[in-house]
């Protein structure tokens, strides 16, 4: 088994551009909003369902 320079390693990563600064932050970037906009789609929707069982709730008191 082979072991890679490190200088190897960094003449890849030029080559490839995994060593790009403006890349990897703007992925970085778009994973946070989707991470945010999950997040708040969740939260609308579980209050939305905590909504609806607080009023089946009460018509049943009701009826």
């Amino acid at each position: 088994m082979e072991f890679i320079k490190e200088e190897e390693t960094e003449d890849i990563e030029e080559q490839t551009g995994t060593g790009s600064g403006v890349t990897s932050e703007f992925f970085n970037l778009n994973l946070s909003v989707c991470e945010n906009a999950n997040c708040l789609n969740i939260w609308v929707h579980s209050s939305e369902a905590v909504r609806t069982r607080r009023e089946r709730k009460i018509e049943r008191q009701r009826g």
